[in-house]
């Protein structure tokens, strides 16, 4: 495990404050790895009960590109933004980022990675360059000029006589310019990486006793109690949250009178449906609930046979800036509010024949649909 967090560290040129994050994806990797025992298995395997996701692999420290696009004020704004690749989050999809602009550790997956750029690496490369003052072979001037002035003919001197030289041309006159000597190109200003403002030292064998607690691992700790999101509803099944959620998750279903049971129609396209589990939490970061969502596989429609268009309308964050900002400088008050399963508050013109969701099928009519 250290030699494994050394070489995220050093390969990428980063600073001890972020070995955290280098443990985090440590870790990760090494639950990809095979057992000795069994090449065929894998922690990962015996843990999320799926296969590893190596298609995400990234390599740890590279730079990659944030996508903007969703935030953007204006259309002539920048559509991504530089970041660090930090790693992989536990309870999300993504990626772990670490934003040069702002500091600040975004979690996305709409990126773009280049991996063969380390934007510490480059940091460092480029603070180690000489200044272009110094004095190296290439900047020293070719000839001086000394400060002694010429003699003059007021000077008298009695050395002897020194025999004649061979004639010589005249040198040129000596013109003062004004124009500076060329110097060498300053070095591109190096990308400027936030370092944390208080970042805590690791807590070594001789400070243990006084050293600033890890608040990270702190809050690792205190989640390690929460249920670990299940991929299929054979995992949710051992625990009793998500089978609460999806309790909860049909019987909305129900109230709002989603679905009509019918016979299932001769050569009918019937949507498949899939369990999605997630955790909701609270502004603080405590857990809110367990959420359970059944949702249709709507790839198996066609476009022009089973549906016209699809658009989900959304306001864009530049409109609700818009909104506060009015309603501050008018004093107004302003009120949130949240529809629980707004989703199910629409109506369709189509008709859609679905597969009722697993493990709430009617008894009385388990085929219909």
């Amino acid at each position: 495990m250290n030699d494994m967090l050394r070489t995220l560290l050093i390969q990428a040129s980063m600073p001890i404050a972020y070995w955290v994050e280098a443990l985090r994806t440590a870790t990760f990797l090494l639950d990809l790895r095979p057992y000795k025992s069994n090449p065929s298995s894998t922690p990962y395997i015996s843990l999320h009960n799926s296969p590893p996701p190596y298609d995400t692999l990234r390599v740890f420290g590279c730079l990659y590109y944030l996508n903007l696009t969703a935030t953007t004020p204006h259309k002539l704004a920048p559509r991504s933004t530089p970041c660090v690749f930090l790693g992989y989050p536990d309870e999300h999809r993504g990626y772990c980022c670490l934003d040069l602009s702002s500091g600040r550790i975004i979690i996305s997956c709409h990126v773009t990675f280049d991996e063969q750029s380390f934007p510490f690496a480059t940091l460092h490369a480029t603070s180690t360059l000489p200044h272009p003052n110094s004095s190296s072979p290439s900047s020293r001037p070719l000839f001086a000029i000394t400060d002694n002035p010429a003699p003059t003919q007021a000077t008298t001197t009695h050395e002897p006589p020194t025999p004649p030289a061979p004639p010589s041309p005249p040198p040129p006159p000596y013109t003062a310019s004004t124009t500076p000597p060329h110097t060498p190109p300053l070095p591109a200003k190096a990308i400027p990486v936030p370092i944390p403002q208080n970042p805590h030292k690791m807590t070594t064998r001789a400070k243990r006793g006084f050293g600033i607690p890890a608040r990270r691992l702190n809050l690792l700790a205190s989640t390690s109690t929460i249920s670990p999101v299940p991929k299929t509803y054979r995992s949710a099944l051992h625990d009793p949250h998500w089978l609460e959620a999806m309790r909860s998750e049909f019987d909305a279903f129900k109230q709002n009178d989603t679905w009509e049971l019918v016979p299932r129609p001769p050569s009918c396209n019937v949507v498949s449906g899939k369990w999605l589990f997630r955790h909701k939490f609270h502004a603080d970061g405590s857990l809110a609930r367990y959420k359970a969502r059944w949702v249709c596989g709507g790839f198996s429609q066609q476009p022009g046979i089973n549906y016209d268009e699809t658009f989900s309308p959304v306001v864009k964050p530049s409109t609700i800036r818009a909104i506060l900002s009015i309603a501050t400088s008018s004093l107004w008050p302003i009120h949130q509010l949240d529809v629980k399963n707004a989703f199910l508050h629409g109506t369709l013109t189509e008709t859609v024949y679905c597969q009722q969701p697993q493990g709430f099928e009617d008894p009385s009519f388990p085929d219909h649909v």
